[in-house]
């Protein structure tokens, strides 16, 4: 069984039949679209995109984007909603043990972003998934992350079913390390991805692949 698949097939089908799906972007995303055009990246490796709301918002502007999600649900939100869309291509793999698929651009013109993914992830596939990620970047690659930690284990949740995990950033920097991603970039706390009664406290990493 790959990740959590029943969970979220459920949810993004509940979504889509409920017409829940966000078309309003992630603070994160609109922080990364700008360090990405500052870095002269062209395509966004989006990985476990949900509803597609950052992947869409990357393809607006202009970005080539590639949408890796493992919920068939949440790939027909996509899809039904980037009709038309040249630039965004869907995938629906299991990103902690698939191989992650190439860039259509040079590899240094292209990065992999991630938000609300990690801290969704037990330890044993964390590990997986980063050994993995590795694996498909090269050097002088971007990894744009954003996750829940520790901090945020007891404050409101908006959706309170899903699993979450809490990881200290030092750990989760740990486990890059290991396989070659050094951290340039971090900051954390609230405001940074407040979602109605949810003020997430989170962290936000930058990796380079060594």
């Amino acid at each position: 069984m790959t990740y959590q698949y029943n969970h979220w097939k459920k949810y993004y089908k509940h979504a889509m039949e409920n017409n829940l799906n966000h078309c309003i972007p992630s603070q994160f995303a609109a922080f990364c679209a700008v360090e990405a055009n500052d870095l002269g990246i062209s395509q966004v490796i989006e990985i476990a995109s949900g509803d597609g709301r950052d992947s869409l918002f990357f393809a607006n502007l202009g970005f080539e984007v590639m949408s890796l999600e493992v919920s068939s649900a949440a790939i027909a939100i996509i899809k039904s909603r980037s009709l038309g869309l040249d630039s965004l291509k869907t995938f629906q793999i299991d990103v902690t043990n698939t191989k992650l698929p190439k860039p259509s651009v040079p590899f240094e013109s292209c990065c992999y972003y991630s938000r609300f993914f990690i801290h969704t992830l037990a330890e044993t596939k964390l590990r997986e998934f980063f050994a993995n990620l590795s694996t498909a970047m090269h050097g002088s690659q971007y990894f744009f992350t954003e996750y829940r930690n520790e901090k945020d284990e007891f404050l409101t949740k908006y959706t309170p079913e899903h699993s979450r995990y809490f990881y200290e950033a030092k750990f989760i920097k740990a486990i890059a390390e290991a396989n070659n991603l050094m951290c340039v970039y971090e900051t954390e706390g609230q405001g940074l991805a407040k979602w109605k009664r949810d003020d997430a406290y989170v962290t936000r990493q930058i990796y380079i692949k060594n």
